[in-house]
């Protein structure tokens, strides 16, 4: 299974605010550890405020660092 991530939804073009700091710093936490820090990861917010983009960047995290995990394969 291959999936397409948007180049664009990175963590370093993620708007960072005083709304989403924390959301943005446990993110960040959960895609250097993951499974150890904030397991699981539970994100809620209203539409449009950056849900996809955070987790659509700790896809991209995890592609660049881990791509041993990317392989669509589960279990």
């Amino acid at each position: 299974m291959a999936i397409d991530l948007d180049p664009r939804l990175t963590f370093d073009t993620f708007v960072v605010g005083p709304s989403n700091r924390l959301a943005l710093a446990a993110t960040k936490r959960a895609a250097e550890s993951p499974g150890t820090s904030y397991n699981p990861l539970f994100l809620y917010s209203a539409s449009g405020l950056g849900k996809s983009h955070i987790l659509a960047a700790v896809a991209h995290y995890s592609a660049r660092n881990r791509p041993d995990n990317m392989s669509g394969r589960s279990g």
